[in-house]
């Protein structure tokens, strides 16, 4: 069975602030050291996620020399978004990822590494495919080449939520928890923060979001041919995208998948020090990379 660690303490790690992404005031979750050694790093929540996913890992990379920065996407939980569900496309989605990590790059001198977990990393894909050079690199977590919607349920799920579209989104909430029932293992605390900030999030947003997810088409030929240096990473147990494709397209950019064992869909939570250890080390061999050539 997948290893599941909740934590319910997400206002104890790292610090809130804003930053703008797309003409929208955006809402991170960051931690530093004193005097940065080494590149920052921008990270991408998923679907009905937020910076919070984040909150494991947030200082615990802090702690390798590096400024980390994540963020929730425009339309979640803190941020502000766009008025129309048609804005929150990944395209323009990829838009606001991309003005962000060009602010960090303008603060530190430093291009930003950017990690994207689950339809954040499909975000996080448009923006490399509009800016290559906006980034040092890209981590594809748990997430895959093109919409996960294989067999038609998740386009299903989409009809069953917008039928309760009008009573905005706590009407939304109550129908998926209709739907999925509640996970009895799961600290009353941690039901009460995924319902706030799932309520507190855009009604565009979320309808945007939940169709492009589904529209999403196979997009890693150009994403392999930027030269972007990409890693794709997946929880040991995670099957949200088909493992069978995650590995393909690890292997047509030109690498293999990493697995985070004893974790589902959400490594960052489930097995934080894993997970610290595979993107620290991702990125330490970036660099050396790019020192050797620099020589």
């Amino acid at each position: 069975m997948p290893h599941r660690t909740w934590r319910v303490d997400h206002g104890d790690a790292g610090v809130r602030r804003r930053r703008q992404g797309g003409g929208l005031d955006l809402a991170t979750l960051e931690a530093s050291p004193a005097e940065p050694t080494r590149p920052p790093a921008l990270l991408v929540p998923g679907f009905t996620g937020s910076k919070e996913d984040w909150s494991a890992v947030v200082e615990p990379l802090a702690a390798t020399g590096r400024r980390i920065v994540a963020i929730d996407l425009p339309g979640q939980f803190e941020s502000a978004g766009w008025p129309d569900r048609a804005d929150h496309g990944f395209a323009r989605l990829g838009v606001a990822v991309r003005d962000v990590a060009a602010g960090l790059t303008a603060e530190t001198g430093h291009r930003p590494h950017l990690v994207g977990h689950s339809l954040g990393g499909l975000v996080g894909r448009a923006a490399v495919l509009d800016d290559p050079g906006a980034v040092a690199s890209f981590v594809l977590l748990d997430s895959g080449p093109r919409s996960p919607d294989r067999d038609g349920a998740r386009a299903v799920r989409r009809k069953e939520v917008a039928s309760a579209a009008g009573g905005g989104m706590a009407a939304i909430h109550a129908r998926l928890r209709a739907l999925d029932g509640v996970d009895e293992r799961m600290p009353e605390a941690e039901r009460d923060h995924l319902r706030d900030r799932f309520v507190a999030s855009s009604m565009a947003a979320y309808l945007g979001m939940f169709d492009a997810l589904l529209a999403e088409p196979d997009r890693v030929a150009p994403l392999a041919a930027t030269g972007v240096p990409t890693c794709v990473v997946r929880g040991e147990h995670d099957r949200v995208f088909s493992v069978e494709e995650v590995d393909d397209m690890a292997t047509r950019l030109g690498g293999r998948t990493v697995v985070v064992p004893l974790a589902d869909h959400s490594p960052a939570l489930e097995h934080p020090a894993a997970t610290v250890a595979v993107l620290a080390a991702f990125w330490e061999g970036v660099e050396a990379g790019d020192r050797r050539r620099a020589r």
